[in-house]
C-alpha cells in the first residue's frame, strides 16, 4: 500500500482523462462534472499525425468521490481506462472478488480494512490500493460512516453509464450480466 502526498487529496485535487472524439461519442457529461482544459479556438497539435487530437478533460475528483452516494458510479470511460466512484456503507463490503483487469483504488473518506490475496491491514482516507489483475480481493468499510472511493481500471471493467444504487443492485447487475467476470 502507497500513500499519496496530502496536497494529491485536498478537494481541489484532479484527474486528468484524454479522449478521443471516439471516446465522447453518445455520452452525456455532466455539466460541471467534467470541463475542458483547452482553451476555445484550440488547434490540433502538429504531432497528431492526421488523428483527431485527444481532448483533455479534467474533474475534481475527490470532491466527485466524497459527493457520491451510490455503491458504484462509472464515471468515465475510455478504451483503455476508467474511473468508477464508490461508496461503501458501514458494516458492508465490496465483495471478495477478482478481475482479469488492474485495479487502483484511492480512499477520499472513513476508514476500513483490505484484503489482497492472503495480505490484509488497515486502511483510510488518503490510502492507495493497487491490485494486480487477477487477484483476489476485498474492501471492508470497518468505520461508522460511509468509505468513499474513486478505483481505475485499466482496461474497463464495467460497462459506461453502470450506477448501482446499492451493493445488493450491483450483485443483482453482475449476476445477470455477461461483461467482464467477477470471479467471485
Amino acid at each position: 500500500m502507497k500513500r499519496l502526498p496530502a496536497s494529491a487529496l485536498k478537494a481541489g485535487a484532479s484527474i486528468i482523462v484524454f479522449l478521443t472524439a471516439c471516446d465522447l461519442a453518445g455520452t452525456d457529461l455532466q455539466a460541471g462534472a467534467v470541463r475542458p482544459l483547452a482553451s476555445p479556438g484550440s488547434t490540433p497539435a502538429a504531432t497528431d499525425s492526421g488523428k483527431e487530437a485527444a481532448a483533455l478533460f479534467v474533474t475534481e475528483i475527490v470532491k466527485a468521490a466524497l459527493a457520491n452516494d451510490y455503491f458504484r458510479k462509472e464515471l468515465h470511460t475510455t478504451t483503455n481506462a476508467q474511473v468508477v466512484l464508490m461508496s461503501v456503507k458501514p458494516g458492508e463490503d465490496i465483495g471478495r472478488e477478482a478481475h482479469d483487469v488492474d485495479q487502483v483504488l484511492v480512499f477520499v473518506e472513513g476508514s476500513g480494512e483490505y484484503v489482497v490475496g492472503s495480505r490484509k491491514g488497515a486502511l483510510k482516507a488518503g490510502d492507495l490500493v493497487m491490485v494486480p489483475a487477477r487477484t483476489e480481493h476485498n474492501i471492508v468499510n470497518t468505520g461508522q460512516g460511509p468509505l468513499k472511493l474513486y478505483t481505475i481500471y485499466a482496461p474497463p471493467q464495467h460497462p459506461p453509464g453502470t450506477l448501482h444504487r446499492t451493493k445488493a443492485e450491483a450483485e443483482a447487475a453482475e449476476a445477470g450480466s455477461s461483461a467482464r467476470p467477477h470471479h467471485h
